[in-house]
């Protein structure tokens, strides 16, 4: 990973998970190489919103972490 764009914030339920989702996919539509992760202690909500964990889930090898795919985006939930 050479560049990150953080979506956070301290007040719930305002949409945070909503615009990385489609932060993600608007990038990935204009050519960028994207990978989710969804970091919310609270709960993760990135799976309801792609669509549950379909496709390929995240998976872990050698102290290293690989997003899943789910229609042709990576993601990764930790909560």
């Amino acid at each position: 990973m050479t560049r990150f764009i953080p979506v956070y914030g301290t007040k719930g339920g305002v949409g945070k998970s909503t615009i990385a989702t489609n932060l993600a996919y608007a990038m990935d539509a204009a050519g960028a190489r994207v990978a989710l992760i969804d970091l919310d202690i609270t709960g993760p909500s990135v799976p309801d919103l792609v669509g549950g964990l379909g496709g390929t889930p995240p998976t872990m090898s050698r102290f290293r972490v690989f997003p899943g795919v789910f229609a042709g985006q990576g993601y990764c939930v930790v909560g």
